[in-house]
């Protein structure tokens, strides 16, 4: 993966890492009843579609705090952060390892408060 700017890598990318980017333009399909839902089955999607994938990487907008809370839950690391001419961003990436170890396909239930509830 190449700086915008420069040839300096952003990181020492593998052939099969693999990004994304996701648009919601309508109200009624944002919040955490989606969000749990469909961002850790995109990226279920993502390490089974090519199995050679290892890690999935993001760069969100650093000022974003709630879409960087919402992949911190999701399992996505922090790497660092990443001057583009267009957005300073968070450099993220969620391992293959991590997400099938910590079985991050099914998070844990959420209840209305925001705490996580132990399923019983």
């Amino acid at each position: 993966m190449t700086h915008v700017d420069s040839d300096e890598p952003l990181y020492d990318a593998d052939d099969y890492d693999r990004g994304w980017h996701v648009a919601i333009g309508e109200d009624g399909f944002r919040g955490r009843t989606w969000i749990t839902a469909w961002l850790p089955s995109l990226m279920h999607f993502i390490f089974l579609d090519d199995l050679r994938t290892q890690r999935i990487v993001g760069e969100p907008k650093a000022s974003h705090t709630q879409q960087i809370r919402n992949l911190d839950l999701a399992g996505f690391a922090k790497v660092k952060h990443v001057d583009f001419s267009h957005k300073r961003a968070l450099l993220v990436m969620l391992l293959r390892e991590r997400f099938f170890a910590d079985r991050l396909w099914a998070p844990e239930p959420v209840d209305p408060t925001g705490a996580a509830t132990t399923a019983s």
